[in-house]
This record gives C-alpha cells, structure tokens and sequence, in this order.
C-alpha cells in the first residue's frame, strides 16, 4: 500500500472485515489510527455530558424511533458540539506524527466522534492521487476553536457532525 511506503507516523494497517460474512476482506486493508493526542481547544465549545436527562434533553424526539433502547447505558463522557474551526495547543503538536485522533469528542451520543487530524503532507498526498471520501480542514495552532451559530431560543436542536 502507498501510505505504508510513504513514512507516514501515526497509521497502522489492520484486517478488512466484510460486514456480511465478518469475514476478512483479503483485496483489503483498513487504516488504524495508533496515536490519541489531548489538545484541542474547547473554552468556546458548547457541552454536552452522555447522561439520562442531559444537557439536550430539553429537546424532545417528536417521530420516529431512537437509536438505542432505553437498558442502553450512558458514559458518562463529555462531549463538545462539533466546531466549525477547530484550534490546537502548540504544546500538544509539538512532537505530534503525521496522522493521529484527538482525546477529545465531539457529537453527542452514538453520532459522537473524534477528529482525525493530519499534517499537509499526508493531505497533500491524498490529493495528489486523487483518493476520494476524505475532506481537509486547516487545524489553527492556538487561538480559539470555534462554535456553531447558537441555537439558543431556536426551538430545534443543534446539528452534529
């Protein structure tokens, strides 16, 4: 595989499964991220705690089912709103690889996740080839991380990523 040759730091190749069978996919391989890293600035970021009768939970489901049954049990993790700019602390990039995920999440619930973040070469690779289904955002070093237009007083709850 090209990124294994390319010396890029922070990915490992694992097995492909095929979601049907579980089976390993041999034509295949997933890319790992092996490095979490704490860092991202969030003193603007709204929260949101994965708890029965959250900070959401004035948002009521009106249609539909919900994802998970009610003997589903809560993290108790806290959780930022996905920025819409995020700023990293210089200190945390310093000796940081190539490829890694941050220690913090963002979403809420199932649909939370963490960012991957990448440096411009891995980007600038990517690119290059033309690989499809990745979408690059600058990282800022320092600054603020910036929030979503508030949703106070709107009636609906905020989007996430």
């Amino acid at each position: 595989m090209e990124l294994a040759g390319s010396g890029i730091r922070g990915l490992a190749l694992g097995p492909a499964l095929d979601a049907r069978s579980g089976e390993d996919m041999e034509d295949r391989q997933q890319l790992l991220m092996s490095v979490i890293i704490p860092g991202v600035e969030t003193s603007r970021l709204p929260t949101v705690t994965c708890r029965q009768d959250n900070e959401e939970s004035r948002w009521q489901m009106t249609a539909g089912r919900t994802r998970f049954d009610s003997s589903t049990p809560y993290c108790g993790r806290v959780k930022f709103h996905p920025p819409v700019s995020v700023a990293m602390r210089s200190e945390a990039l310093s000796d940081s690889p190539d490829v890694f995920q941050t220690a913090e999440w963002f979403g809420s619930g199932g649909e939370a996740h963490r960012l991957t973040i990448c440096t411009e070469r891995v980007a600038e690779l990517v690119t290059s080839r033309g690989w499809r289904g990745l979408e690059f955002r600058q990282v800022q070093e320092d600054g603020y991380s910036q929030p979503r237009s508030s949703v106070a007083g709107s009636g609906r709850a905020p989007n996430a990523e």
